[in-house]
């Protein structure tokens, strides 16, 4: 009677599924991995700026910034990047509006090998200046708006434009 007791109470583990077979490793990280820091993402931003072929793509870009940085980094992690994307299409766009401002692949009519560093250099200056134009209108955009809001809030032009006042943190040390 004792047996036919202790055979009916629930055993430990009763009612549950056997163990599974084990899951397989995580395979090795390709390569090296390395976070876009600042100084990276400005690296990235000025190859591409400087894009020397007449069409861009982002497997180029990968390419390219893979070789010269010799990380391994995908297109996502790339485009992940608001700096590094807005360069891409900026660059995107000068390539799409004047197809002759990229450099076709010829012999230097001169041996002078400052030109072609210079023409780059130029040609980098000038998608900075497209860049901070739109970095201009976008201020001015937000300060109409801070603008307009200050008015339907009701505060004074001469408040605005008032000077900070320095914060007194209780400091003994001046």
């Amino acid at each position: 009677m004792a047996k036919r007791i202790v055979d009916s109470l629930p055993r430990k583990g009763a009612g549950r599924m056997p163990p599974g077979p084990r899951k397989k490793a995580r395979p090795a990280a390709r390569g090296i991995r390395v976070i876009l820091t600042r100084g990276t993402v400005d690296s990235i931003r000025s190859t591409i700026l400087a894009w020397p072929h007449s069409k861009i793509t982002w497997e180029a870009i990968r390419a390219a910034v893979n070789s010269k940085l010799g990380t391994e980094w995908t297109r996502q992690a790339l485009q992940s990047h608001a700096k590094i994307k807005k360069a891409y299409a900026d660059t995107k766009k000068r390539l799409r509006e004047d197809p002759d401002a990229a450099p076709k692949k010829r012999k230097a009519t001169t041996r002078d090998t400052v030109v072609p560093v210079l023409q780059s250099r130029i040609r980098f200056l000038e998608d900075r200046v497209i860049e901070l134009e739109g970095v201009i209108e976008e201020y001015e955009s937000k300060f109409l708006r801070w603008q307009r809001n200050a008015y339907l809030a009701g505060i004074p032009l001469l408040k605005l434009d008032g000077t900070v006042q320095t914060v007194d943190r209780g400091r003994t040390d001046k």
